[in-house]
């Protein structure tokens, strides 16, 4: 009798002898990422790259350095820094006083990050590792 662990891993020992194992693994792997909050979700971001969507339609990317730098692609926010107080994200010019409209809270799920403002979503992105466009 064929159980789903035999069939597993025989798609899985075929794929390692066709060249194709990351692909037959990642079809086989369950997608069961549970939503990161909080200085989890803030931590999944740091270090990476944000490419982000506004909700106007607008695009960009922003690279959040271990150092805390937000380096944006948009030359008129090059770059700025990034703060993290009681779980919130927060970034601003250097040297100026944090507004409340420059803080939000961060969901991650997989590579999805959603920028929230209490309840409201005001943007979306998706976590690229590292800074892959030298931001």
């Amino acid at each position: 009798m064929l159980t789903r662990t035999r069939i597993l891993g025989a798609a899985l020992m075929m794929a390692l002898l066709t060249g194709a194992a990351g692909t037959a693994l990642a079809q086989a792997t369950p997608q069961t990422t549970q939503p990161l909050t909080g200085w989890a979700a803030i931590n999944a971001v740091i270090g990476n790259t944000v490419e982000i969507e506004g909700k106007t339609g607008g695009k960009g990317s922003i690279y959040f350095s271990l150092g805390g730098m937000a380096r944006a692609s948009d030359p008129a926010e090059r770059q700025q820094r990034w703060y993290a107080t009681g779980g919130i994200l927060c970034v601003a010019e250097e040297g100026k006083p944090i507004r409340p409209s420059e803080c939000v809270a961060v969901v991650v799920t997989g590579d999805t990050v959603e920028f929230m403002e209490g309840t409201r979503n005001v943007g979306r992105g998706r976590i690229v590792r590292g800074n892959p466009k030298d931001l």
